[in-house]
């Protein structure tokens, strides 16, 4: 196991390790971010990798990763089959939140959905404990909470009034229609370049 572990100077020292974890982090993050153009991140992507945050959240800090098990199998398999559980709960997620929410369509207000929701998760994990469920099993407790910051998400949208962002000059009355605030000619129109 300890072949695995880095060995030089620059990966196992401080400052230098946290300044190459930085590099090699922001490395991936913008190749990976490069391979979509903006229209990918108006869609259902921004909802899938969105809805992978929450379960994320609640398996790594909620459950400090003992749940799904797995006990046994040796390092990185057991990382691959942790990953493809979040991967499969984050699409099972953001296909329940556009089909039951959003009607069938990726807007914008379902993006807006799933940044409540994460916000309300790390609250929950990290502020409350996992709490009211904090007492129950790992599987219980984690399957209720991520319920729930569904449903707090949900509940805090609904307080939004996103009306004024339905007229091009964002004042009510407007001398123009209302129009959707992400549709050709409305308000952001500007920022579409």
């Amino acid at each position: 196991m300890d072949e695995l572990n880095p060995t030089a100077s620059l990966t196992v020292t401080q400052p230098w390790r946290g300044l190459f974890g930085v590099v090699v982090t922001l490395g991936m993050a913008f190749t990976i971010t490069s391979l979509f153009d903006i229209h990918a991140y108006g869609a259902l992507f921004t909802t899938f990798l969105m809805s992978n945050v929450p379960i994320l959240v609640i398996l790594t800090l909620g459950l400090q990763a003992r749940y799904p098990s797995t006990e046994g199998i040796p390092r990185p398999w057991g990382a691959f089959l942790l990953t493809a559980f979040v991967l499969l709960m984050g699409f099972l997620i953001s296909r329940a939140l556009v089909s039951f929410i959003a009607g069938g369509a990726a807007t914008p207000f379902i993006n807006i959905q799933a940044i409540v929701t994460v916000i309300i998760t790390f609250f929950l994990v990290i502020a409350f404990g996992m709490w009211p469920f904090h007492k129950m099993s790992l599987p219980g407790k984690g399957f209720s909470t991520l319920i729930l910051t569904y449903i707090l998400g949900w509940l805090a949208v609904k307080l939004f009034n996103f009306s004024m962002l339905s007229h091009p000059d964002g004042v009510i009355p407007s001398a123009v229609g209302a129009v959707p605030f992400y549709s050709e000619g409305g308000p952001l129109a500007a920022f579409a370049a």
